[in-house]
């Protein structure tokens, strides 16, 4: 659950001090309490968007929205510094392995590759 004492108020608006992903790199946060963290800004109470809010890129955002999964390779993704492309490219067969059906796998690639900048 969304740790308390990590929020600020600001102009009667409450301001996180650290994003969802920069929780979950420091371990102050796991990564299934992600739909906690969703049900928490839907309460109206943030002034910035979901995406700011998780400490998502919007390109992030927009993977996760396809597939929830990536949501691991964000979080490492920042922690390594690194795109969330090039982690999701480097451990391509690791996901396609995990996934029962390599569908979703190649939905993906095709966006990331649509999407490539």
């Amino acid at each position: 659950m969304v740790n308390k004492a990590k929020k600020q108020f600001l102009g009667g608006t409450l301001m996180l001090t650290k994003s969802f992903v920069d929780k979950c790199i420091d371990g102050d946060a796991l990564i299934f309490e992600i739909d906690d963290y969703v049900k928490d800004w839907h309460t109206g109470k943030y002034s910035i968007s979901l995406s700011e809010f998780l400490g998502m890129t919007k390109k992030e955002y927009n993977a996760w929205m396809l597939d929830d999964s990536i949501i691991t390779y964000i979080v490492k993704s920042h922690k390594d510094n690194m795109s969330f492309e090039t982690i999701i490219h480097n451990d391509i067969e690791k996901i396609a392995a995990r996934d029962s059906s390599s569908a979703e796998v190649i939905k993906l690639l095709k966006w990331l590759k649509e999407n490539e900048q």
